[in-house]
């Protein structure tokens, strides 16, 4: 008897974090948006219906480590794009985005009683750093209880202190709502750090100059739809 090569989304998840997927609204509609990227490569059950008319969804075994890494990222990192780009050989910008994040939360050891294990969440951006191949190289998984699933009304940590962005630095509400893909948001609080510090300057220009780029894209392709 041979194993199944496949397994459904909710097993898997599961089978890797202990969570009933069923349990979590917001993490299930999040982790289904995550699957149905170009990054998976989900099969979808043929011919017949799950209970409530829906298809099941599986994954390939082969994707299970994928599935684990990119899980976690998406508990720092909310939009699927920025996931991806861990998957990429551009290796250039996943460091970037890992030195970001890590400097944002090495100070923030409780957020909100999720609870953040030092020593893991130190490893967990070390292999971020380096440019080993997240389909085969499992991350460890800093946190206690997964933010998707316990941070009420947010999916990831970035998305949490971005709405706490009052309570926090020009400079760190800048790199969270980056992080979090709002660049209008990480914009506008670019323009009021206020810094020395070169690589904090580096990074406000970057963010001012995607920006900018952002809106001309933005009025340019309004020109052409009229």
């Amino acid at each position: 008897m041979t194993d199944d090569p496949k397994i459904k989304i909710p097993d898997a998840i599961e089978r890797l974090f202990d969570l009933k997927l069923s349990k979590y609204e917001a993490f299930r509609n999040s982790v289904n948006t995550l699957v149905n990227t170009p990054l998976f490569n989900p099969k979808k059950t043929e011919g017949s219906y799950a209970v409530g008319g829906r298809k099941k969804t599986y994954l390939e075994n082969s994707e299970l480590i994928k599935f684990h890494n990119a899980i976690l990222l998406q508990a720092i990192f909310p939009a699927p794009k920025t996931i991806h780009k861990f998957f990429e050989d551009i290796i250039d910008e996943r460091h970037a985005l890992s030195k970001w994040a890590h400097g944002l939360l090495i100070h923030q050891q409780s957020i909100s009683g999720i609870g953040l294990t030092s020593a893991k969440l130190h490893r967990y951006f070390e292999v971020l750093s380096t440019s080993d191949d997240l389909t085969k190289i499992k991350l460890p998984n800093p946190f206690e209880i997964l933010p998707q699933v316990h941070l009420k009304g947010h999916t990831s940590v970035c998305a949490l202190l971005s709405a706490q962005s009052s309570s926090m630095s020009a400079t760190d509400s800048m790199v969270a709502y980056f992080l979090s893909d709002d660049l209008e948001n990480a914009a506008k609080y670019a323009r009021q750090v206020d810094s020395d510090v070169q690589i904090i300057r580096q990074y406000q220009s970057l963010i001012l100059k995607k920006y900018e780029e952002a809106i001309v894209f933005t009025e340019l392709l309004s020109e052409w739809r009229n």
